[in-house]
């Protein structure tokens, strides 16, 4: 399992190095498991799979307010770069 900086929202690989943001196969992994499960609640509710706002809304619903007083945002301008 490796990490990875990432550039972006998106989670690509980092061309320029150490940006003080990462990513990695063990969260991805974790993530896409999850992901496969709401799949499954959407399919069985609405017959369909979930449209990518959906899924966004969850992600935000599930991380802005149930972990609101636990997680924080990065600093900017690479602050904390190591």
């Amino acid at each position: 399992m490796g990490w990875w900086s990432i550039t972006d929202k998106n989670g690509g690989i980092s061309p320029l190095g150490n940006m003080g943001l990462y990513n990695g196969d063990g969260p991805a992994d974790i993530l896409d498991n999850a992901v496969q499960e709401v799949i499954k609640e959407y399919e069985e509710a609405w017959g369909r799979k979930p449209y990518i706002q959906e899924l966004q809304a969850a992600w935000n619903f599930s991380t802005g307010v149930v972990f609101e007083d636990e997680l924080e945002n990065a600093p900017k301008n690479n602050e904390g770069k190591t």
